[in-house]
């Protein structure tokens, strides 16, 4: 009777012990299964989060996040990205297979980035710096003291500018200055105007010598010699190969702007005039059917020049506003330049430029 009382209590525990050993395998099983579905879920809000895991071209927070992470390239992105080369326009920049312009915001399928696995590097291209130099108001007419002084040096400008500053100049991926003058042998002063500026055509090649590759025309003395020589300033620099903004044969023409693409980085320049605060000034500003300047003085005039801001944002990376204003003899800003500065930094401008005073 012992025995087999003895035999219950040996085969009751041993029927208890591995009861207790399935449930806890069972447990632990289940315990990594939730585990494991807790971390995809994670992996997918990040996804959600950025984007279906896609990085645009410049972000450089999602660049960094996928350097921390330490993901190699995966064959087929390698694949994908040999294959998108194929697809660079002539300017440098990416274009998608379908021939629509890349924009911000798009999943790394769409822009033919490789899709990867969670925590693989999405593979981008890496957007480029870019050195920009800005001068303020040049003036070559021909009388004036400093033109007198550039003959006097042997026509040199290397005799006129320090060589430090010089080389600045020249070694810029972009260097502007203010054209506040007309290139033309024709036209006379406007009447009626005390100050009035023009140069030889030929001069223009010292913008040239100074590392110039772009110029605004929207000031106040880019008209003085009239409508033909205005217009004989834009071919002349045309002619020389130097950009400008801020003019034009009408208005379409003066609000274009002009892009530059250094090391993938695509900038683009605008410029306007607030100068001759008058609803009638001296120079002309642009309209659809006549050649002048762009201006900014009236609401209407600034408003469109906020939509040629926001516009002219839409196509490159980083937007540079140049504008002639400003109160003369003074350093201290006047009551409408943080008015239009804070507008115009809200339109795109990625930085703003001042010169005139």
């Amino acid at each position: 009777m012992r025995k087999k009382r003895r035999k219950r209590v040996i085969l009751l525990f041993v029927v208890t012990f591995l009861i207790t050993l399935t449930v806890g395998l069972s447990g632990v099983v289940i315990y990594h299964a939730l585990q494991n579905r807790q971390t995809q879920d994670t992996f997918s809000e990040r996804e959600i989060a950025t984007g279906e895991g896609s990085v645009t071209s410049g972000d450089a927070a999602g660049e960094k996040a996928g350097e921390d992470n330490g993901a190699g390239k995966s064959e087929q992105a390698d694949q994908e990205m040999a294959e998108s080369d194929d697809a660079v326009t002539e300017d440098g920049e990416m274009q998608p297979e379908d021939g629509s312009a890349e924009s911000d915001g798009l999943s790394a399928k769409e822009n033919g980035a490789a899709e990867t696995e969670p925590l693989q590097e999405i593979i981008t291209d890496e957007i480029g710096q870019a050195t920009l130099v800005f001068g303020g108001d040049i003036c070559f007419h021909d009388p004036y003291a400093n033109m007198g002084s550039y003959v006097q040096r042997g026509s040199d400008i290397r005799n006129c500018i320090s060589e430090v500053l010089l080389s600045e100049m020249q070694n810029a991926d972009v260097c502007m200055v203010n054209n506040e003058f007309s290139y033309s042998d024709r036209g006379a002063p406007l009447e009626g105007k005390t100050y009035t500026f023009r140069s030889k055509p030929e001069n223009v090649g010292i913008l040239h010598d100074m590392g110039v590759d772009i110029v605004s025309v929207a000031n106040n003395h880019a008209y003085d010699y009239g409508p033909q020589a205005f217009l004989d300033t834009l071919q002349t620099l045309d002619d020389a190969g130097v950009y400008h903004v801020g003019g034009g044969e009408n208005l379409d023409k003066a609000s274009q702007p002009v892009y530059f693409t250094i090391e993938n980085l695509k900038i683009g320049y605008v410029s306007a005039t607030q100068i001759e605060r008058t609803d009638s000034p001296d120079t002309k500003g642009a309209t659809e059917n006549t050649p002048g300047v762009l201006r900014c003085f009236s609401e209407s005039e600034l408003s469109h020049f906020l939509d040629v801001i926001q516009r002219a944002k839409e196509e490159c990376d980083f937007l540079v506003v140049f504008v002639h204003w400003g109160t003369e003899n003074t350093d201290a800003a006047d009551w409408a330049q943080p008015y239009q500065a804070e507008r115009i930094a809200q339109a795109g401008a990625d930085l703003i430029v001042g010169c005139h005073p």
